[in-house]
């Protein structure tokens, strides 16, 4: 107990005495005792290692190399992380960093601050002048939307914003909704960081696949490898890319798509709904009681939700306005194949985020490129996730992907 109390009094303690406002601690003993407990942070009954983590992130998973420009963009909710992450720079001598904390501004944000495109530019000239790329790293919470002159603004246009800003010179790391817990989840030692490259090579062999589900998944869906190549989703940041330094997922855009697709474990759409915000771990309890079925037919430019099932009548009217209000947003975008296998094994915690990258899913609305969707994105992307499916090759009904949530390809 005294340890769980530690972790919450000693950070906070911490940063006042950085800012001047409680004296400095005074032997070398304590001091050293708060510098070891301000960098670790309780997540359940196990201590997680923070600062661990965010060397694992920062220097595996984003790249980072000490003669690299990096900017950390983060804001209250996770100044935990971009604190460590500092440290872990700071640690190797790090050449140029600069932080930012988007709770300088209003939010939800539209367009990039002045301070951070001022911060951009001389990170685009440092990574001129020292021949290398910038490392941008970004953290935040996801804001409520804003109703600005009678339009809707939400962070998402300010999140693109920055990514055409800077994927030319940088790479572009961001995990919306991170936690100390997700964190230590997303990098388990159990995790094979080959797999997704296995995977990977084994779709592309494929053409299609059968997936059922004990909740009433049976749904056909055929790929297109020429036109909708797969992508390695490995959670490695690479120059002039965006990705979500989450180990991992192999994902595509299905040229056809048949039947019935029942989300049983988590859609990220709920999230919105004000009886889960703040609370994600309840979406999959919701779901395991009163799951939603898409019902899917194929037209010429692929699958497409024509009907949408629910017996919780507040969770139905939700859904339908998250497909059915705009132009494509009842087109299924993307569908996914989980390649961390530690999440594979774990139980769901409700952030979509984590949870895709262990579980199979699809989204309505846009995919993303490579993939090559045949219409423009619509500005909607929500995944809807499935618990223990069973996939077998298209046309191959004795070939097994995967069994009950588990693969054995």
């Amino acid at each position: 107990r005294r340890a769980e109390v530690d972790a919450i009094l000693v950070p906070v303690r911490v940063k006042l005495v950085q800012q001047g406002r409680i004296g400095r601690v005074r032997s070398v003993r304590n001091r050293e005792y708060f510098k070891r407990k301000a960098s670790t942070i309780i997540g359940g009954k196990n201590m997680i290692d923070v600062r661990t983590l965010a060397g694992k992130l920062l220097r595996e998973n984003m790249g980072y190399q000490h003669d690299q420009p990096l900017t950390i963009v983060f804001d209250e909710t996770t100044h935990w992380l971009a604190g460590a992450l500092r440290r872990e720079a700071l640690a190797d001598n790090c050449s140029v960093l600069r932080t930012y904390n988007l709770d300088d501004n209003k939010r939800p944000l539209k367009d990039i601050p002045e301070g951070l495109e001022g911060m951009l530019k001389g990170a685009e000239r440092d990574a001129r002048e020292n021949k290398t790329s910038h490392v941008l790293f970004m953290a935040k919470r996801t804001p409520q939307d804003a109703v600005v002159d009678g339009q809707t603004v939400t962070e998402v246009s300010f999140t693109r914003a920055l990514s055409k800003r800077v994927l030319s010179f940088s790479k572009f790391g961001n995990l919306p909704e991170i936690t100390p817990t997700l964190l230590a989840s997303a990098y388990d030692v159990r995790n094979d960081p080959s797999f997704s490259a296995k995977l990977f090579e084994y779709l592309k062999t494929i053409q299609g696949v059968h997936i059922t589900t004990e909740m009433g998944t049976d749904v056909l869906v055929t790929f297109d490898h020429e036109k909708h190549p797969f992508w390695n989703s490995d959670g490695i940041a690479k120059v002039g890319t965006y990705c979500n330094p989450i180990p991992a997922e192999v994902y595509t855009y299905p040229a056809r798509v048949e039947g019935r697709i029942v989300l049983d474990a988590t859609y990220s759409a709920l999230g919105k709904m004000e009886r889960f915000k703040g609370q994600p771990e309840k979406i999959p309890e919701a779901l395991a009681r009163t799951p939603i079925t898409w019902v899917v037919e194929n037209d010429s430019l692929g699958g497409r939700i024509t009907n949408v099932l629910c017996d919780d009548k507040e969770m139905l009217a939700h859904v339908n306005g998250q497909v059915f209000v705009k132009k494509d947003w009842n087109r299924i975008g993307e569908i996914g194949f989980p390649a961390n296998i530690a999440i594979l094994e774990g139980a769901l915690t409700g952030s979509t985020l984590l949870d895709e990258k262990g579980r199979v899913h699809f989204a309505n609305g846009g995919g993303y490129p490579p993939n090559n969707p045949p219409y423009e994105h619509p500005g909607q992307h929500c995944d809807g996730l499935l618990e223990k499916p069973t996939i077998t090759v298209f046309g191959e009904p004795s070939v097994f992907v995967m069994k009950h949530g588990k693969y054995v390809f």
